[in-house]
């Protein structure tokens, strides 16, 4: 149902799944700050932007149909109550994920030092998201050239 689908959203991307974390609290938008200052992927994985706005965008979903469904409820003020925290919750994931995405999305110009003007590592150390361009053939003097 949308109720457990958000809660679920939410604790994947507010740290409450990663309680052992090594990057910032476990949220998403930390694991996106790490990869815009560093330049390497979080976890083994790099897409933290993608997941990001993934998430932020069902969440906007959900919310929106939690809340005609809340209007159609009618006297339940058990579930109302709860659909009304979960809403609560989802807008302040929402807000979190957009600042780790305005992090993200301004890289180049926070950490110039890691990343060229088009958003691509300078010295690329890692796949993360979006993909730096593919690092040179070590095997072959000419870098793998054709």
């Amino acid at each position: 149902m949308e109720l457990d689908k958000l809660k679920n959203l939410c604790d994947e991307t507010d740290g409450t799944n990663r309680p052992n974390a090594k990057i910032g609290d476990g949220t998403t938008e930390a694991a996106l700050r790490a990869e815009a200052e560093t330049g390497k992927p979080v976890g083994g994985v790099g897409g933290h932007a993608e997941k990001a706005n993934t998430a932020v965008r069902t969440l906007q979903e959900l919310v929106t149909t939690l809340r005609g469904r809340k209007e159609s409820l009618g006297p339940a003020p058990a579930l109302v109550s709860e659909i009304e925290a979960a809403i609560a919750r989802a807008l302040q994931r929402i807000a979190a994920l957009r600042g780790g995405l305005d992090v993200w999305n301004n890289r180049a110009t926070l950490y110039p030092k890691i990343w060229n003007p088009d958003g691509t590592l300078r010295n690329p150390v890692g796949p993360v998201s979006p993909l730096p361009p593919t690092p040179p053939d070590q095997d072959h003097q000419d870098g793998g050239a054709p």
